[in-house]
């Protein structure tokens, strides 16, 4: 019995689990030319730089970060920045 129950709660904790992901606005900068480039990433750029190597040239930092729920899996796209877009107001007469 006691085995059942165990087994139970462990599938219901699954279940109910949620996950969440991190996702950085990655800059890359050429110090010669002056090049600007940015990429969305689920890697730190730490993280970037020891997988994918970088070049001399570049310098590479985020921008901005934010967080997205649920998986990545099966190449879904990031969920969208939530930018905070200033609120034009008018003038009242």
């Amino acid at each position: 019995m006691k085995r059942w129950l165990l087994f139970y709660l462990a599938i219901a904790t699954a279940l109910s689990a949620q996950a969440d992901y991190r996702i950085f606005k990655l800059q890359f900068t050429n110090k010669k030319t002056k090049a600007i480039r940015t990429m969305e990433s689920t890697l730190d750029p730490e993280q970037y730089k020891s997988i994918y190597g970088s070049n001399p040239d570049e310098t590479l930092t985020y921008v901005q970060t934010w967080r997205c729920w649920g998986r990545t899996d099966w190449f879904k796209p990031h969920c969208q920045s939530p930018e905070v877009k200033p609120v034009v107001m008018e003038n009242p007469k």
